[in-house]
């Protein structure tokens, strides 16, 4: 029962753009379960003030964000449970009236045995809590995420970095252990220091443990690559080179010396066998979903000086 478990949340339905709401309301209810002292049936007029504060928290910028969606729609995706669901009314494409599901004090949660052999099962709870994880966003977020869930679990963080340590190795040694943007390359006892490897499409959103995947980053512009405070722009008609695209959104201290500097310049750090070369696919996945200005100036044909 327990891969089937895995399965099912592994299989949460999502649409094709960025919506977390469905794993960060599963990943709360997760971390309720581990506290051992809190009920399965949560009254949904507490999830929505809990899942509200957490999108709101984590910074997530959807307006039109509805918390009985998720609550809802879990359901169907068999990993939750409304209780007394036949007293809800529902539109015409099946989803619940909220007022309903406020006046009638309807509960929801996990299924009772799923609930049970995660209370029991720490290694179980280990697997569904790194996939939720990664449906929700990219690593770097994810002790950020983990932290306002309220789940403190060493063992789940070690068990994440162990799992990344080979993408890690593969993306250091074609970069050189230079962070591509800015080349920072520091090392303490022969051990790179303050480098790291970023996934260009998020490992939750099918994104491979490729080379072609990932790029060597230091620890500032990893964040905010993973933020969407920069991408990369491989259509420049100037050069072959791949070139620095900055969010106009993104202003305060630090911008100019972090990403003000690199826009529109050519990444300094690339793999000399360009077969290693991020591919375009993947930055086309972050153009479209993970920078924030979304719609970039490609095929760029001047450089700001």
């Amino acid at each position: 029962m327990s891969n089937d478990l895995l399965t099912r949340v592994k299989n949460i339905r999502q649409f094709s753009h960025v919506t977390p709401h469905k794993p960060l309301l599963l990943l709360w209810a997760v971390g309720n379960c581990l506290k051992k002292d809190e009920d399965r049936l949560v009254p949904y007029r507490i999830i929505k003030k809990e899942l509200s504060d957490l999108h709101e928290r984590l910074g997530f910028t959807n307006k039109n964000f509805r918390p009985y969606l998720p609550f809802w729609r879990l359901v169907s995706d068999k990993v939750w449970i409304v209780e007394n669901a036949v007293s809800v009314r529902t539109t015409k494409s099946g989803d619940a009236f909220e007022k309903d599901l406020l006046n009638y004090d309807i509960h929801g949660g996990l299924l009772e045995e799923d609930y049970r052999q995660l209370r029991n099962d720490s290694e179980l709870a280990t697997e569904v809590v790194l996939i939720l994880l990664e449906k929700i966003g990219p690593e770097t977020r994810h002790e950020e995420i983990l932290d306002k869930v309220g789940i403190y679990d060493e063992y789940i963080t070690v068990t994440r970095k162990k799992r990344r340590s080979k993408f890690r190795e593969i993306i250091l040694q074609a970069y050189d252990s230079k962070c591509a943007i800015c080349e920072l390359s520091l090392k303490a006892h022969q051990k790179t220091l303050g480098v790291e490897a970023a996934h260009i499409k998020w490992h939750g959103y099918g994104g491979p443990d490729r080379v072609t995947n990932g790029i060597a980053l230091c620890s500032v512009h990893h964040v905010l690559f993973d933020r969407g405070a920069f991408t990369l722009d491989l259509e420049s008609p100037e050069s072959k080179n791949y070139q620095v695209v900055i969010a106009s959104s993104v202003s305060g201290s630090g911008h100019g010396e972090w990403l003000a500097r690199y826009d529109r310049q050519s990444v300094r750090k690339l793999p000399q066998d360009f077969r290693k070369h991020p591919a375009k696919k993947f930055l086309k996945w972050h153009q479209k979903i993970a920078f924030l200005s979304r719609e970039i100036p490609l095929n760029i044909n001047k450089r700001h000086h």
